[in-house]
């Protein structure tokens, strides 16, 4: 149901990973498990696939191949309930919003 493999988010713009479209969220002081529950990333209604998600320093890193569910502000107010959260999403036209 759920992956989990590390990448540098320091690295964003190598060829490791997607160039079309991609979101990367990030939570603090939350387990693995809690932030993708709170990601809602198995949600079956959702046409993102694969949600990647990894820990680093106390921190959970949520990367959506070709999604952007982790930049609505209803997933980041879920994310960052007595924590806090950030997202950035960029899609095939390299629109990229914070």
């Amino acid at each position: 149901m759920f992956s989990s493999t590390w990448f540098d988010p320091a690295n964003l713009w190598s060829e490791a990973l997607p160039s079309e479209a991609l979101c990367l969220a990030g939570v603090h002081g939350l387990a693995i498990n809690e932030a993708l529950t709170r990601f809602d990333a198995s949600q079956s209604t959702r046409t993102t696939t694969l949600v990647v998600a990894d820990e680093r320093d106390g921190w959970v890193f949520l990367a959506e191949h070709n999604g952007f569910h982790g930049s609505l502000p209803e997933v980041l107010a879920g994310l960052s309930n007595g924590t806090v959260a950030a997202a950035v999403y960029w899609n095939v036209d390299s629109l990229l919003t914070r």
